[in-house]
């Protein structure tokens, strides 16, 4: 995900001053912080997206989740 992003970072997390790297995401519900997750270890790559899946289970649609630009062919 984050090859897409040429700075390296999801851009949310630079307004609560984090480095991001894959797998790992700040939880932010109802736009405060209140904590991050982490996921490593899987095969291919998937680690942030079972992050992702893990937040929208566990916060539906009141979580903050990292929005990336669309990929070129």
């Amino acid at each position: 995900q984050l090859r897409n992003d040429p700075s390296g970072q999801p851009r949310q997390l630079m307004q609560f001053g984090f480095f991001g790297v894959s797998g790992g995401l700040p939880i932010v519900v109802d736009g405060e912080m209140i904590g991050a997750i982490g996921v490593g270890g899987g095969a291919g790559g998937g680690d942030e997206n079972c992050a992702i899946e893990g937040l929208k289970a566990a916060f539906g649609n009141r979580v903050l989740l990292p929005v990336y630009p669309q990929q070129k062919d």
